[in-house]
């Protein structure tokens, strides 16, 4: 009879990567675009979507086998009961949801209280007690918040170049570096053609892909693309502050998601603004796939119901195809 397995899923606006572990077969490591299982457009909690990750594990996991699942989109407890009521509807053990920025901390070596600050496809602060009780702040989506994310640091420096442009104050280092990236040609009036490529191309996914440019625009000197980066950074910051001045005693704060592992200035601009207040406080920046803290919460969950202990299952992940196809699907 086949040992229960802990599985981890870690959800992200943009992919999806799935991990599996049993004491008596390898691990498998799998990364699929969650467009292929998450309908375009609907809560991560309706109807069809659990089935649908569920049926994007390698196979249906042994009676008794736990699911640690960290999903972007679980922003409330309403949704996060719901996905977790359908999942436990077909999955054959104990199930836990979670907002995805939970599984940073486990992944970091940081089980108990933390902060965790992500910044990827979308943005959010979260606070974690040694109990696991969370609480969130910010986030709301790319068109009403999600500062430091990719497609709102776009919007950012986008809505900036438009406003210095109509005040004749343009920034030629920016506008080339997002134009350039949108696609959009030389022309006479390159902004507003900017600004219709944007109207035209709207999604989280469409802006997101643009936020190298921001990055390289900084760097290259542009004074309003530093000042959006910064901007977003002291928009982290200040969620952190309202998690510390609430009450959390976190024993670090954990930097995660692809835009900030990716890119210094953003990670620095946040590391010193906490520092300035709690030079005390280790910020950390998270090198392990986020998909390590679903396992880890995974194998204690098995742990907890006598299966196996956390390092029961120590072999390395075996990628798939599936990986390699997603990777080389990214722009």
């Amino acid at each position: 009879m086949a040992e229960p397995a802990a599985v981890g899923v870690d959800v992200g606006g943009t992919k999806t990567h799935i991990r599996v572990e049993a004491t008596d077969r390898p691990c498998v490591d799998l990364v699929v675009p969650t467009r292929r299982w998450w309908r375009a457009g609907s809560s991560i909690a309706a109807d069809g979507n659990a089935d649908a990750l569920i049926a994007t594990l390698p196979e249906l996991p042994p009676a008794g086998s736990a699911l640690v699942v960290g999903a972007h989109g679980v922003d409330s407890d309403a949704v996060g009961r719901q996905f977790r009521a359908n999942l436990q509807r077909i999955f054959p053990g104990t199930v836990r949801v979670l907002n995805d920025a939970a599984l940073a901390g486990p992944a970091a070596g940081y089980p108990g209280a933390v902060i965790t600050v992500i910044s990827g496809t979308g943005s959010i602060v979260l606070s974690a007690d040694a109990d696991g009780n969370e609480t969130r702040i910010g986030g709301h989506g790319y068109l009403l918040g999600d500062e430091g994310s990719a497609p709102a640091l776009v919007a950012g420096l986008a809505r900036a170049l438009l406003r210095a442009a109509d005040r004749g104050r343009p920034d030629p280092i920016a506008l080339a570096q997002l134009a350039d990236a949108a696609g959009v040609p030389e022309s006479a009036e390159r902004e507003e053609d900017l600004a219709s490529a944007l109207h035209h191309h709207h999604s989280a996914t469409d802006w997101g892909r643009l936020a190298p440019a921001v990055f390289a625009a900084a760097d290259a000197g542009s004074p309003l693309a530093a000042a959006v980066v910064e901007a977003h950074a002291d928009e982290l910051v200040e969620l952190v502050n309202l998690h510390l001045a609430a009450g959390a005693h976190p024993e670090a704060v954990v930097l995660a998601g692809g835009v900030v592992t990716s890119q210094p200035r953003l990670a620095e601009a946040i590391t010193t603004g906490i520092n300035r207040t709690r030079p005390d406080l280790p910020v950390v920046l998270l090198d392990t796939p986020p998909v390590a803290g679903a396992i880890e919460l995974a194998r204690r969950e098995l742990a907890a119901s006598g299966t196996f202990g956390p390092a029961g299952a120590s072999a390395e992940p075996t990628p798939t195809s599936a990986q390699a196809l997603l990777e080389r699907s990214q722009p």
